[in-house]
């Protein structure tokens, strides 16, 4: 399989999102005035030790409601909800699914030795449509300190100005807008706007790796390098999507992850290749590989979720082969765009598709904060992107998810 490489190290998911905060934070100053009123906002960060952050602990056990929450001892923590869509009169895992939605919330707290460190949140948010091949996105970046962004520490409850996700009894409560004026959206209208509300039936949370510790590495003196991390997959969905006054009803199947971390990886880890799936006869699978600087997979494992039980796989025990490539014409970046995967021991072997090709997020610094108060102008804008999108095999048996990271161009570049 043909990889491109870079020189600079990308890490994790969590990790490159976490320099993707710092390098977005050196283009803004953030202000803003409210937070909704039901939620629970963070409290202060520990006054102890304020430079020290918790790491990833094999001994440290998940516990709900509450770790649906934030966690403010850890420095980088994200809440990451995909899903297909479909319209009144067609069926998941027969009818090709129409649209398919992201939305993120990332929170990270940033050192400082003069004081605790302060916690900033990105949201990030894109609806596909793939029988137009349109795909469109937005951002949203906020400091804490300021209200208008936050999380509840003690249940799901996260949000970022307009947009939220937040848990009521057994329902997950999604909502935020696209192509807002100045949005980064490629293929905007003048005067678009798009609101999305969709309720999610919750799933148990199914733990991966041991207990929700999940390493990132196999490097033995590397302990800490992992992160706690659990999903909530196959969460059936329904809501409306509100697109310049006309609404339209939609339902689907959404996938759900939390994940929280202190700790960089390996410097010669250069980017991932990451797949939720979900199958038609109730099985999920999430699977992972890393890459190092030369392009070959540096580290890889998945879990396989059935009913009550996760299964924690090795790198030796299943593959994701690339088929097909496909360049974004902005980015000239060169994405994998068809993969067989193999899952032997549960005899999967299936070959997924982008449902739309172009699924790729740019996120320029200079566009990307028409509603911040003041731009620092003495900073050149800086852009980052990669690929997240729908993917399905052609018998529409298996729906999910992939995040396609390292592919265009060194983080060097932008930071």
């Amino acid at each position: 399989m043909s990889m491109r490489s870079f020189s600079i190290p990308l890490f994790s998911r969590s990790t490159y999102f976490s320099v993707l905060l710092s390098t977005l934070l050196c283009a803004a100053s953030l202000c803003g005035t409210s937070k909704p009123a039901a939620a629970q906002a963070l409290p202060s960060p520990r006054t102890t030790a304020p430079h020290a952050f918790s790491s990833a602990s094999i001994s440290r056990p998940l516990s709900f409601p509450e770790d649906h929450g934030a966690h403010p001892d850890f420095q980088t923590e994200w809440w990451y909800f995909t899903g297909h869509l479909f319209l009144d009169g067609q069926t998941v895992f027969k009818d090709p699914s129409p649209l398919g939605f992201q939305l993120t919330f990332f929170r990270r707290a940033s050192l400082n030795p003069d004081a605790a460190p302060q916690q900033t949140y990105l949201a990030h948010a894109a609806l596909s449509d793939h029988a137009t091949n349109r795909f469109s996105f937005d951002q949203y970046l906020s400091r804490s300190t300021v209200g208008i962004a936050g999380a509840a520490t003690n249940r799901l409850s996260v949000w970022n100005r307009d947009w939220r996700a937040e848990m009521v009894g057994d329902a997950i409560v999604l909502e935020f807008s696209l192509d807002r004026s100045g949005s980064s959206s490629s293929t905007k209208a003048a005067n678009s706007h798009t609101q999305v509300k969709l309720v999610a039936k919750a799933t148990p949370p199914r733990l991966h790796g041991e207990g929700g510790y999940s390493a990132k590495t196999g490097a033995e003196d590397c302990a800490d390098c992992a992160s706690h991390y659990y999903s909530m997959p196959g969460m059936q969905v329904t809501g409306t999507i509100l697109k310049e006054e006309v609404p339209t009803q939609v339902s689907g199947i959404v996938w759900m992850d939390h994940e929280f971390m202190s700790n960089a990886l390996q410097p010669n880890q250069v980017g991932w290749d990451w797949f939720s799936l979900s199958h038609k006869d109730g099985r999920h699978f999430m699977l992972f590989n890393v890459r190092d600087s030369s392009g070959a997979v540096d580290f890889a494992s998945a879990s396989v979720i059935e009913g009550n039980t996760v299964k924690t796989l090795t790198r030796e025990q299943f593959s994701i082969e690339v088929l097909r490539t496909w360049t974004s014409p902005q980015s000239a970046a060169k994405y994998p765009a068809r993969w067989r995967v193999k899952v032997p021991s549960e005899s999967l072997d299936v070959t997924l598709n982008p449902r739309a090709s172009n699924q790729e997020l740019h996120w320029n610094t200079e566009a990307n904060f028409p509603h911040s108060e003041s731009k620092d102008r003495t900073t050149s804008p800086k852009k980052l992107s990669y690929w997240e999108g729908a993917i399905s095999d052609e018998d529409q048996q298996v729906l999910g998810y992939a995040e396609l990271t390292g592919y265009a161009g060194a983080m060097g570049d932008v930071l």
